[in-house]
């Protein structure tokens, strides 16, 4: 699928590197080799990717590198990292794009970094190297935002999942030298917001096939998900519904259920994407914990209370325990009894919600928003 949005270069992640050498090699291969990478090795220490890649534009000569930090290896599994630490190794990223970029800018007009690392990764890193004109970086930035930082190139921080598409322009001189750098983003279609681009029918069947396949398996993988929430639920801790928490708060419960948190899961049935698992996480509660949310519809939630009666359906929507924790650990000091702008923001951030205003909300009380 990626193969066919013609990609000009791409740098990987830990999501492409968990999988192991072969399966990346692989993957690199289908999408005609347009990986580049400064800094990643093989587990002997030897470069086993090019370096960078020079495309010209209108007669203007763009090169494209990328560097992946050893620190968000932090975020796999103990499996994954493990299998990382047995395939690949890591130059130090600083070193590997001096050296890069170094050989790089005599040929290019523009020099442009890709980076898979945090915000302030990012700009340590680019604060060290000089001859970059524009760093697109990836990993954990919450909104499509150009940072302005002296002595630094323009970075520009993407979102991931796929939720939203972006321009970068860059403006040059007679010299086709870079200057000045401006970023715009459009939402697109996942979650439900509506995409401006034209649908390309082919891709979209193919979507909607790898849609089918995907529920196929999740149906299949619910019974294992329900001998674990049956487990889960002989524990002392556990997720207990908003019923449970209205017999004390009566008064909150009626204003979360006029709002739109209690309809949250309802909202994703409306447009078809209540097995969506880049959506259900933000709503519904508890997604893909033990005891927590089981995947399925409302018109499913009678028979699979009979099939499974340890299911959850009555997690559905944002609920008390999705932000303030557990049930189970109400009045102890594990209780979340205020909600950082962090946590809200895990779910509001730019791509799904660009006028969430925290300040705002908690002024007024975010239980009925």
């Amino acid at each position: 699928m990626m193969g066919r949005l013609s990609y000009d270069a791409w740098t990987p992640g830990e999501l492409e590197l968990a999988y192991g050498m072969d399966h990346l090699i692989e993957f690199s291969a289908s999408l005609d080799g347009t990986v580049v990478s400064a800094n990643l090795r093989d587990e002997t220490g030897r470069p086993f990717l090019p370096a960078y890649r020079i495309r010209t534009l209108d007669g203007v000569r763009i090169g494209v590198t990328g560097i992946t930090d050893p620190e968000v290896m932090t975020h796999c599994s103990s499996t994954e990292t493990a299998r990382i630490g047995s395939d690949f190794r890591f130059d130090d990223p600083t070193a590997a794009l001096i050296a890069v970029v170094g050989r790089m800018r005599p040929e290019v007009d523009v020099v442009v970094v890709l980076a898979h690392a945090g915000p302030e990764r990012v700009e340590a890193i680019l604060h060290e190297v000089r001859g970059v004109d524009l760093a697109i970086a990836g990993h954990e930035w919450r909104r499509a935002d150009m940072t302005d930082t002296t002595g630094a190139p323009n970075i520009v921080g993407l979102p991931g999942s796929g939720r939203s598409g972006h321009v970068i322009s860059i403006g040059l001189d007679a010299m086709n030298r870079a200057g000045h750098v401006s970023v715009s983003s459009t939402l697109l279609g996942t979650c439900g917001g509506r995409n401006p681009y034209p649908v390309n029918a082919d891709i979209a069947r193919e979507i909607e096939g790898f849609e089918r396949r995907q529920a196929a398996e999740h149906r299949l993988a619910e019974k294992e998900r329900s001998r674990a929430n049956a487990a889960a639920a002989q524990q002392a801790t556990g997720y207990l519904g908003a019923d449970r928490c209205a017999r004390c708060h009566a008064g909150i419960d009626t204003l979360w259920r006029e709002g739109s948190h209690a309809r949250a899961f309802e909202s994703l049935i409306r447009v078809g994407r209540e097995r969506d698992e880049a959506c259900l996480p933000c709503h519904v509660t508890a997604w893909d914990e033990p005891g927590g949310f089981s995947r399925m519809t409302v018109d499913e939630f009678d028979v699979m209370r009979e099939r499974q009666p340890d299911a959850r359906p009555d997690l559905a929507g944002v609920q008390c325990e999705a932000c303030h924790g557990m049930g189970t650990l109400h009045g102890t000091r594990r209780m979340v009894t205020q909600v950082s702008e962090d946590a809200c923001r895990t779910c509001h951030d730019a791509a799904n919600d660009p006028d969430f205003d925290y300040a705002k909300g908690l002024a007024g009380g975010f239980h009925h928003e």
